[in-house]
């Protein structure tokens, strides 16, 4: 798994912050996954506000995790997509930890 420190000490080419459909962003993630490819990004990251206890128009609903690894997971699959992707969310509401997750 490749950690934060080690990708930014590797190359400049690199976006581990955006958001999509799934929470406050606009675009969906086949289109940013492909701008970044455009761009000669090396990493790309989606990280979405995560599902909160309450009910908000900026985070992603509880339902829409599984779609929203599921699609990352499709987009790494895709031979046109070169950038690694990751994708990042929420686990513990309280504490507000999060993993990012590497699917190679």
């Amino acid at each position: 798994m490749s950690l934060i420190s080690d990708i930014t000490a590797s190359t400049r080419r690199y976006n581990l912050h955006s958001h999509t459909h799934f929470c406050d962003g606009h675009a969906d993630m086949e289109t940013m996954a492909r701008a970044a490819t455009e761009a000669t990004m090396e990493h790309y990251g989606f990280s979405p506000h995560s599902p909160i206890c309450i009910e908000s128009p900026c985070n992603m609903r509880l339902e829409d995790v599984q779609p929203y690894i599921d699609e990352v997971n499709r987009l790494n699959g895709l031979p046109d997509i070169s950038p690694r992707l990751y994708a990042k969310f929420f686990t513990n509401l309280q504490t507000s930890s999060y993993f990012l997750i590497l699917i190679p």
